[in-house]
């Protein structure tokens, strides 16, 4: 007879019970240490190497966007002298305000019109946060000013120059 039922081992195994199966089981309704244990040290280490990485793509990122404010910076000065017909100059500035002779580029830049460089602004550029430098070549370095032509093309020394982040 099967315990507790009233049935035997061929009723059973007709109903698809197994004979051997207790009728009274224990429901678990939680964890036991052990088991919780074992799952925070998984989830520490996967976080263990997690973090680094992480670390490494925020970094990227904001590399990234920096190189990105700049390059649009670039090409903003290039369509507007192109629009205005005359010259746009995105030069360094410490106070964003002017252009600046002693300023580096990673102490910020600004755009503006070569005509009224003192007065029509057309964007400013901080600066950059210290783990970041902006160096220019020779060509840019010198006079610390980028100026595009009315007609879009370089307007300085030998027309070529390059930036590094």
């Amino acid at each position: 007879m099967y315990p507790l039922s009233g049935l035997d081992q061929e009723q059973c195994r007709q109903r698809g019970y197994n004979y051997y199966m207790k009728t009274t089981q224990s429901k678990q309704s939680g964890l036991s240490l052990i088991e919780l244990m074992a799952t925070l040290g998984i989830a520490a280490i996967m976080m263990a190497m997690a973090v680094p990485s992480y670390r490494s793509f925020t970094q990227n990122n904001r590399m990234v966007a920096e190189f990105n404010t700049f390059t649009s910076a670039l090409q903003l000065a290039r369509s507007e002298a192109i629009r205005r017909n005359t010259n746009v100059t995105l030069c360094t500035s410490a106070d964003g305000l002017a252009c600046g002779t002693s300023a580096r580029w990673d102490d910020g830049w600004i755009i503006c019109v070569e005509s009224d460089c003192g007065t029509e602004i057309l964007r400013f550029g901080e600066a950059l946060p210290a783990e970041y430098s902006l160096l220019s070549s020779t060509s840019f370095n010198s006079n610390r000013q980028v100026t595009f032509a009315n007609d879009g093309t370089l307007a300085n020394d030998d027309g070529r120059g390059a930036f590094t982040l």
